[in-house]
């Protein structure tokens, strides 16, 4: 251990310089990828943010009879998903049994 704490001390004493650092930065900065390869995925994650969004919203559109109660909560300042758990816990949620039975009364 003697001789990887004498290296290590070494090490920590010896400093690099350069003779150009304005150099090595422009040969840095000239290897380096354009930023233009992000724009594709960026936009293909957020038409698919907007697709998904546009989806939730279909999927929970409220029905005719309840279309003026529903405009009506998201008019009074409620978030998108203050709307969808006040949706959610309006459906009844049945048991396997009961939906076997329902099934199997159904044939």
């Amino acid at each position: 251990m003697d001789k990887t704490d004498d290296i290590l001390e070494r090490l920590k004493e010896w400093q690099p310089t350069l003779d150009n650092p304005d150099e090595l930065t422009e040969s840095i900065m000239a290897n380096v990828k354009p930023r233009r390869s992000i724009r594709v995925p960026a936009t293909v994650s957020s038409v698919a943010a907007i697709l998904l969004i546009g989806f939730f919203l279909y999927q929970n559109r409220p029905s005719d009879e309840t279309f003026h109660n529903y405009t009506a909560s998201v008019s009074r300042g409620n978030t998108l998903g203050e709307v969808y758990a006040r949706k959610q816990a309006g459906k009844k949620t049945i048991s396997y049994t009961q939906f076997k039975k329902m099934l199997y009364e159904n044939k």
